[in-house]
């Protein structure tokens, strides 16, 4: 059963740290302006783990006040389009559009004083070949998928129509109308905005659960959840305060309702003090912080840690946070672990301190612990457009962010979705919401509208299942690595003539 549901969205947001892997939610609750004050403490740059991000993490970060063909083009404009010197070489079934990739190296002979391009003109080159590949890839996605419309009985005549208003290759398309761009722009950012870091990534209450886990870890999080007390957070509440003159302290709010993440609490905290992927430095830090203050576990479900974590805007547990007199403590009166203290931890307006949530995701995602990470006010994801499957007032809520040329999020689909749904959609004890995430951008978009328009239909469901089992079909592989190779002339030209565009830069 298919319902519609709406969701009164409650405000929050995540203590912000200086990476390019979490921005800020919008409209956040003024109760949390402080944490956003102290900006200064922010990490910046600090050397955590030796462990180096996957280039499979790689998001699309979606601006809301940009034209649809400017969103596409900055994301993907110059380095996109000389992809095609890797992409013919590496065959990859499922290549990732990096915006780390370097510049083909080119022997260049040019006359610098005078270059042969503007940068402006260069910037127009692109956009106009750009626009040229996104329109073949999408003809290309559009005719194969046209094929399918009686299979999944659409009416023909209302699908064009949609398509045609959510044409994000028609540069005098205004996005502003596109009610289907608007909804895939709004989820990717959201994703982006919660430190989705890769698709799929699936929230269940908050549950986080990061790539295409088995269906047991996802049904074990479905029953945590199914038992976890129902919590209503307030986080303009500022009753709580600490004591500046009181024994160091640090304390960790974390759920205690399920002995497995219990475990894992501890199993965290093993990690900071002794594992080896840490740094020397880092590790000496943590070792002399749980040593040198008294450590208490403390419920999120426990009023004085309810109190504590809407005080300090915390939303996402487990949470570290240190207050006292700590003026005397090693980690601020020695200059190099004083250095990591300014970095790691955050000022509050409580006269403490909390471990960057950033950090904490880190050392989660470095110590490979699946579950632990919980997201408090998982209703900052809910979203009247959102197209619920199953019952929209179970117990459950189930939000996956997904990629239509994702190999992890067809296995996911594929393997663990349809018994989610079996098990506990279809018996009403949880609801799912699929968004979009868009990460391979020239090949996903198009698939991601087509089953948006579906949608309109009510055959979401079916159009997504459809989608997956033709990725093959529908990818980079099949559909992008050929256009592109057809202007692979008109690439390199740009390649060179970007190269003159930096030396240009650098004699200036």
């Amino acid at each position: 059963m298919v319902k519609k549901k709406k969701i009164i969205k409650k405000k929050s947001e995540n203590v912000k740290v200086n990476t390019p892997q979490k921005d800020n939610l919008k409209n956040k609750a003024s109760s949390n302006q402080k944490l956003e004050e102290n900006k200064h403490n922010e990490v910046k740059h600090v050397k955590v783990t030796q462990v180096k991000e996957s280039k499979n993490s790689k998001k699309c970060v979606f601006s809301k006040n940009k034209d649809v063909i400017t969103i596409l083009i900055l994301v993907i404009l110059i380095i996109a389009i000389v992809l095609i010197s890797v992409t013919t070489t590496n065959k990859d079934t499922n290549p990732p559009i990096d915006t780390n990739v370097p510049v083909v190296d080119v022997n260049l002979d040019v006359n610098l004083s005078n270059p042969a391009i503007t940068q402006e003109e260069f910037q127009i080159k692109s956009l106009e070949l750009q626009l040229k590949i996104l329109r073949e890839v999408k003809g290309k996605q559009f005719d194969f998928l046209k094929t399918k419309y009686t299979e999944l009985d659409l009416d023909s005549e209302l699908m064009d129509q949609c398509i045609l208003e959510n044409d994000y290759a028609d540069p005098d398309m205004n996005v502003l109308e596109s009610d289907i761009i608007m909804k895939i722009q709004t989820d990717s950012f959201l994703a982006t905005s919660l430190g989705v870091s890769g698709t799929p990534g699936i929230y269940v209450n908050g549950y986080f659960i990061n790539g295409a886990q088995d269906y047991n870890l996802v049904s074990e999080k479905i029953e945590f959840a199914l038992s976890d007390p129902v919590i209503d957070w307030n986080y303009e509440n500022k009753s709580f305060t600490s004591e500046l003159d009181s024994e160091p302290k640090l304390t960790i709010l974390y759920n205690d309702g399920h002995q497995l993440i219990k475990d894992n609490t501890l199993e965290l905290v093993d990690f900071m003090t002794n594992s080896e992927q840490l740094t020397p430095e880092i590790k000496e830090f943590f070792s002399k912080l749980f040593s040198e203050t008294e450590v208490v576990y403390l419920s999120y479900e426990d009023a004085l840690a309810k109190s504590m974590i809407e005080a300090i805007g915390l939303t996402t547990i487990p949470g570290f946070y240190l207050d006292g007199n700590i003026d005397s403590l090693d980690i601020k009166t020695d200059e190099n672990l004083s250095y990591f203290f300014t970095n790691l931890f955050v000022e509050t307006s409580t006269n403490g301190y909390v471990l960057s949530p950033k950090v904490v995701s880190d050392l989660i995602s470095a110590a490979n612990i699946t579950t632990l990470s919980q997201l408090l006010n998982y209703n900052i994801m809910a979203d009247e457009l959102d197209y619920v499957i199953g019952d929209p007032d179970a117990g459950v809520n189930i939000y996956v962010f997904t990629d239509y040329d994702c190999p992890y999020c067809t296995k996911f689909e594929q393997e663990t979705q349809s018994l989610i749904i079996k098990n506990y959609v279809d018996t009403n004890k949880a609801n799912l919401v699929i968004k979009d995430f868009v990460v391979h951008e020239m090949s996903a978009l198009f698939p991601a509208i087509f089953s948006r328009c579906a949608e309109k239909q009510g055959k979401y469901l079916e159009t997504h299942e459809l989608l997956f089992s033709l990725r093959e079909q529908l990818g980079q592989t099949a559909m992008v690595e050929p256009v592109m190779e057809k202007y692979n002339a008109e690439i390199e030209e740009l390649n060179v003539l970007y190269q003159q565009l930096l030396e240009q830069n650098k004699v200036q």
